[in-house]
């Protein structure tokens, strides 16, 4: 693993911007990875049809806490609509570092519960190409199994590939026109 791509995730992962509760909050998510047991929530706080606010909270490795508090930076100030169009690519970008395949759902998780919490949409992000390709996603739920594996320097991956993946999504206080979704 080379020094810098360790430092730049240990560094947000150790010192993570935008971590904690919010309240007040008007949207939550709660989502988990099934590969190795990321567990990860978000508050947010909307103004004017804007994310004025926002926390993440939860647990698990480094890369998937470290992208969470990059991606955190760049998401206050976005306008909910544009939530719903941001896809795996944006994020991995913004992380700047190679992502394998068995940590690709590790990166991606945040944008997944922040996803899901602003338009209700649970699933997990893919590229553009990925979407464009007749295959589907290569972030399917199917085959996790085969790519269990120790995850990084901070912790061990647990044995979670026969956990059910769970996701809650609710608004709290209607900010408009919104209808209610997710486990209410």
């Amino acid at each position: 693993m080379d020094d810098l791509y360790r430092d730049y995730i240990l560094e947000h992962y150790k010192r993570p911007h935008n971590f904690g509760e919010l309240d007040p909050h008007d949207l939550e998510g709660l989502e988990h990875n099934p590969l190795c047991g990321d567990e990860l929530g978000v508050h947010i706080r909307v103004k004017d049809g804007r994310i004025e606010d926002l926390r993440f909270h939860g647990h698990g490795c480094a890369i998937s806490q470290a992208s969470a508090s990059i991606a955190s930076q760049e998401l206050k100030g976005m306008q909910l609509e544009d939530i719903g169009k941001l896809d795996a690519d944006w994020m991995i970008e913004l992380l700047g570092i190679p992502v394998s395949a068995t940590r690709r759902k590790c990166a991606l998780l945040n944008l997944k519960v922040v996803r899901g919490a602003v338009t209700g949409d649970n699933s997990w992000p893919v590229s553009s190409t990925e979407a464009e390709s007749p295959r589907g996603s290569a972030i399917s739920n199917v085959g996790d199994e085969e790519l269990a594996e120790p995850v990084d320097v901070e912790r061990e991956a647990i044995g979670a590939r026969d956990t059910i993946p769970t996701s809650e999504h609710r608004i709290l206080k209607p900010t408009g026109n919104e209808e209610p979704h997710g486990n209410d």
